[in-house]
């Protein structure tokens, strides 16, 4: 939902966001190839390679195991 902002502009809209999820409490599917996303939004995160769930769970549980190379590469140095 952020990848077309501006890095300030980017920052905003996570907190926004993040907020008004957390308000509304209701599940919501967000999408994103953006870690910084995943950190912001919190919550169970499901990683689709090639139209099949590769891994699911919290951004900590994939990071301490990430099940394929994909996974290990998208999480990248933000441990």
């Amino acid at each position: 939902p952020t990848a077309a902002l501006d890095a300030g502009a980017r920052q905003k809209v996570r907190q926004f966001l993040a907020r008004r999820l957390g308000e509304i409490g209701l599940p919501t599917i967000v999408v994103s190839h953006d870690v910084a996303d995943l950190e912001a939004f919190g919550g169970r995160v499901v990683v689709i390679e090639k139209g099949s769930i590769t891994q699911l769970g919290s951004l900590d549980e994939l990071r301490a195991a990430p099940a394929t190379p994909f996974v290990e590469d998208l999480l990248g140095d933000g441990r």
